[in-house]
């Protein structure tokens, strides 16, 4: 059910980096929480456009005043990710999901491409759009940054 890409390596390359300097890894999970939360306003957005702000006539489709910002990037030493919901939200999974026992929520959005887990309203969607580009970015954002704080004398 989950969209993701695994990058050979990361792991032996969180443990090196510790090695030159243990701060490294700290920087290594910052880059990784800003890398994810780029793509926080696209969900969001996606989100918006789904289930509009209530008001007198969207009453099927309404949403929580501050809903959108139960939507936040989330990152460790060796993933970013994007988390919907919350303890304050937790109707949000039904509403990406869907659910055909439920019947506050819209009907189960059906399998997903490949066949597992769901298909998803706004996140998974918007994360699938933005996979072909994401280990380039990744790389590009997250990587060479990483990189340049290490070896400092590497810069050309």
């Amino acid at each position: 059910m989950t969209e993701a890409i695994y990058i050979a390596g990361l792991r032996e390359l969180r443990n090196e980096l510790k090695r030159i300097e243990p701060g490294l890894q700290r920087e290594m999970q910052r880059e990784n929480k800003a890398f994810a939360a780029r793509m926080v306003p696209k969900v969001q957005a996606a989100y918006s456009a789904v289930y509009p702000k209530a008001n007198s006539k969207s009453r099927p489709n309404r949403r929580r005043k501050n809903t959108v910002n139960a939507i936040r990037a989330v990152a460790t030493q060796t993933s970013s990710g994007i988390r919907i919901g919350g303890a304050r939200y937790r109707y949000m999974l039904g509403q990406e999901f869907g659910s055909n026992k439920y019947p506050q929520f819209r009907p189960w959005t059906g399998p997903g491409p490949s066949g597992r887990g769901s298909e998803g309203r706004f996140l998974y969607p918007t994360i699938r759009a933005e996979m072909p580009n994401v280990l380039r970015r990744y790389r590009s954002e997250v990587m060479d940054k990483v990189f340049a704080k290490a070896f400092p004398e590497r810069r050309g």
